[in-house]
């Protein structure tokens, strides 16, 4: 759809960024950004113990398949939030419908 790439591109410009693309005809594509960024020390590693228990394949499965033809209302202010809210919700078969805020919605 392209809006990958439009998401892509407003996020490197927020950073001061330069995204672009070369392209060979008959070869393909190769998409590239370039940002600077402050290398940070490494935080200590924290001991927890997880309580975290990932679903079962067949679990998520039987989700997705039950939420196919939803229709969702995403309430979001961000509008690249809004872009990657709907992208998602559309490769799961769901149809999002997008409001800028809770009085438009």
């Amino acid at each position: 759809t392209g809006l990958g790439l439009a998401i892509s591109h407003s996020l490197v410009s927020m950073m001061g960024g330069k995204i672009g693309v070369e392209s060979v005809k008959g070869k393909g594509s190769t998409f590239w950004f370039t940002v600077e960024v402050t290398a940070l020390a490494a935080a200590p590693r924290a001991e927890t113990r997880s309580t975290h228990h990932p679903l079962p394949v067949d679990s998520i499965s039987r989700t997705l398949a039950q939420i196919v033809g939803m229709r969702v209302l995403v309430v979001e202010d961000n509008e690249i939030n809004q872009q990657v809210a709907q992208e998602i919700l559309g490769h799961a078969g769901v149809v999002a419908e997008i409001a800028g805020n809770g009085q438009v919605a």
